[in-house]
């Protein structure tokens, strides 16, 4: 796909996320991974508030480094509309910032492009083994708005607790515009899948583009907490945008 810097047309599927205020991600069960230890492509259904789906996504990956590299792995999240026809391309490139995400040299992140190719931006997730967060880049790599995360001892506390769990979403002003959460969705779900749900919350203001971006944050956040249901899930399963 050719990148661009310069932001073009917008999908009609985007511009519909112009009149909306909140979306809700809910991820599909895989059976499979239920059963045996094996891993599959994740799935999501993107709504509004009204139930009414909008998109679709769908991961594309390597099966080996599904099966080798597990939630560390790099791919491509695929955004479609409900006819089938791309909207947003999102993208995990091959990093150790995945296996090592606390050492000051490596960097986590997801590149969110439009199906055009048009850079809308990026998430970037901080070196900070106490207190998880990141950067959101707009398509000049400017950084625009941060996401912050309690301590991980409080995040550990709250799945234990059986609460939700939350990242606030900060302007580069300091004013809090959001919040990204997750929300906890049933003990035995928890236990056996990482079938999590996710809500994106913001400013009906917002750029559309940055709403796409902050969207995407959602995927990064799933895959860096919440993928593997064998381990301990105490930092987020179910996750929840607000901006």
């Amino acid at each position: 796909m050719a990148i661009t810097s310069q932001p073009g047309p917008l999908h009609p599927a985007l511009q519909y996320m112009g009149a909306l205020d909140q979306v809700i991600v809910k991820q599909e069960v895989a059976l499979l991974e239920v059963i045996l230890p094996y891993e599959v492509g994740n799935k999501y259904s993107i709504f509004n508030t009204m139930n009414q789906r909008i998109f679709y996504a769908a991961e594309d990956s390597n099966w080996c480094c599904k099966q080798c590299c597990g939630p560390h792995r790099p791919f491509a999240m695929k955004i479609t509309d409900n006819m089938g026809q791309p909207v947003l391309h999102i993208e995990r490139p091959c990093n150790m910032g995945a296996f090592f995400p606390n050492w000051p040299c490596c960097s986590d992140s997801v590149i969110v492009n439009a199906e055009t190719g048009d850079h809308f931006g990026t998430i970037e997730r901080k070196c900070n083994p106490f207190f998880p967060g990141y950067r959101v880049l707009d398509h000049n790599q400017a950084q625009v708005m941060s996401m912050d995360g309690p301590c991980c001892c409080l995040l550990l506390l709250a799945a234990m607790c059986c609460q939700d769990q939350a990242f606030t979403v900060v302007n580069s002003d300091g004013e809090e515009i959001g919040q990204v959460k997750k929300q906890f969705s049933g003990l035995l779900k928890e236990m056996f899948t990482d079938a999590d749900v996710f809500s994106a919350s913001f400013p009906i203001d917002l750029d559309i583009r940055m709403k796409a971006v902050l969207l995407s944050s959602v995927f990064l956040i799933d895959f860096n907490f919440y993928e593997d249901p064998r381990e301990d899930k105490g930092v987020v399963t179910q996750t929840a945008v607000n901006m």
